[in-house]
């Protein structure tokens, strides 16, 4: 390693703490936010003629008004809406859109979120053939109100909850219900650009989506689910949570037992996963010319991100992967703190509501951790060099991620380092085998598929196994002591880098006695 990648970009790391500044400035004054974008426009102008020592000044202004600007638009949009009234008057009647996640499913009730085509209050006629037709028609036949393709929370419960179960993103639905205002905890959906919520709601049509990009995704996700059909039910949910983030089938108990021990994180889709795809698509690359690696690595990120529906977590590590294939392809690698930056700003830029996600804020404060610190922890500690560096990894990404787990959760589990330290050595074989295992098992068949899964059920039970226990153990820390176990971290660290480099001179020699 050079100097030159020794040394952290204080450029992307300010600029990056200008945007967060704006957004939360932002958050703070909904408008439209015009005038803070054409003096966004006017500086960045100005860093193009300034003097070279005013360009970081002048750029970090910039970046503030534009992600200001940006902020409070999107605050705007959530606070004044086309649904604003009926929501007011929690308005009864059909809403007509396109489903956009995966419904949410409790032992009681369904929720998803839908994505607001229009809205009819009190129909008095049916709206098949606008669901059918896809846009023109349900604009012209059914709704009066253009919602300006606001999210809604649409919940069910009892049958009709079942019957909102079986939908996938990209569905075009007919949905009858009450529009009500977001109160309470959820009021936190507004971060995920939620305007209302659609209670009691009943499904009256449905038509399956027609969106390319959803349906290779839905295809993918299909494949998925058929290769671990000859594995147990709980292994089955926890696989589908590893490699697609999707935790609908797995028990309640399970998914507290897993964040009870600090582990939650392996049933959420993030950067391992978008290493595991593109070690599939690497001997493609390998042999494609080098204008269209990118592309290519591109499409199969893009399609797994539909597949995964675009988690924040997945977001960050996809964002990250775009940008380090376009270094390789143009022949200008990126460090791993520079392209962390860079993709940050620009997700943040294109989305401020991400900054109040727990999960991004995780993620890349894992990342974080792991390309700030896992590198010199390595170094200072004892012991062979593969269980220094997995140790050293596991532990820079707990540091990255207590400055999010305090403030949200007010306490880290202290068994969640050695837990998370034996259960990575299982991750990534699970995530990598249990997709080629699940590809293949759907394609030859149940018997094939049970088969070819036997060492990923192995792995997942290990890995219950291990969050079973250290859910078991006792102990956790708030603030003060994260805080001590810090100084005290500082202090041995700041120790043993002594007496290294102790051991480093060569022992002294009485000068004065020799000849």
């Amino acid at each position: 390693m050079n100097g030159e990648e020794r040394r952290l970009p204080i450029g992307p790391f300010v600029i990056l703490g200008a945007v967060v500044i704006g957004v939360f400035l932002g958050t703070s004054r909904p408008g439209n936010g015009v005038g803070a974008m054409i003096a966004s426009g006017c500086l960045f102008l100005g860093v193009l003629i300034s003097p070279r020592w005013l360009h970081i000044p002048v750029a970090v202004v910039a970046f503030v008004a534009l992600s200001f600007a940006l902020t409070a638009r999107s605050m705007n949009g959530l606070e004044f809406s086309p649904l604003s009234e009926p929501v007011r008057n929690r308005s009864s009647g059909t809403l007509v859109g396109a489903v956009v996640g995966d419904p949410d499913v409790s032992l009681f009730s369904t929720q998803v979120v839908v994505r607001a085509e229009g809205w009819l209050d009190n129909p008095e006629r049916q709206v098949d053939d606008a669901v059918a037709s896809g846009g023109s028609g349900a604009e012209s036949r059914v709704t009066p109100i253009n919602t300006g393709n606001r999210s809604v929370l649409v919940r069910a419960s009892a049958d009709d909850a079942v019957r909102l179960r079986s939908l996938d993103a990209g569905d075009r639905v007919a949905l009858s219900g009450h529009l009500s205002p977001l109160e309470g905890y959820d009021k936190r959906w507004r971060w995920r650009h939620v305007v209302a919520q659609l209670d009691d709601a009943r499904l009256t049509d449905l038509a399956r989506g027609h969106s390319p990009l959803l349906s290779t995704a839905n295809w993918v996700r299909a494949i998925v689910a058929r290769g671990g059909v000859g594995m147990p039910a709980r292994e089955r949910g926890v696989l589908a949570g590893f490699l697609l983030g999707d935790k609908r089938a797995i028990p309640k108990e399970t998914l507290d037992t897993f964040r009870t021990a600090g582990m939650s994180h392996l049933l959420v889709v993030s950067g391992a996963n978008v290493a595991a795809v593109l070690a599939l698509v690497r001997p493609l690359l390998g042999r494609a010319p080098i204008a269209s690696r990118l592309l290519i690595g591109a499409s199969a990120l893009v399609i797994f991100g539909a597949a995964t529906r675009w988690e924040p977590s997945v977001l960050r590590a996809i964002m990250m992967a775009v940008i380090v294939l376009a270094g390789e392809t143009l022949g200008r690698p990126i460090g791993g703190v520079r392209v962390l930056c860079i993709a940050a700003i620009a997700l943040l830029l294109l989305d401020p509501m991400l900054l109040h996600s727990v999960g991004f804020l995780l993620s890349a404060g894992a990342t974080a951790g792991i390309a700030l610190f896992a590198a010199p922890l390595s170094r200072i500690m004892p012991g062979p060099r593969a269980v220094r560096d997995s140790l050293a990894v596991t532990a820079a990404a707990q540091i990255g991620v207590a400055p999010v787990l305090l403030p949200v959760f007010g306490s880290i589990p202290l068994v969640a380092l050695p837990a998370n330290l034996l259960a990575a050595p299982l991750v990534v074989p699970v995530t990598i085998w249990g997709l080629v295992a699940g590809a293949l098992g759907a394609l030859l068949g149940p018997g094939a598929s049970r088969f070819l899964q036997a060492p990923t059920s192995l792995a997942l039970q290990c890995i219950e196994r291990i969050a079973e226990t250290a859910a078991r153990t006792p102990g956790a820390v708030g603030g003060r002591g994260v805080l001590g176990l810090g100084v005290l971290l500082c202090v041995g660290l700041a120790a043993r880098a002594l007496l290294r480099i102790k051991k480093s001179y060569p022992p002294s020699r009485n000068v004065l006695g020799s000849r």
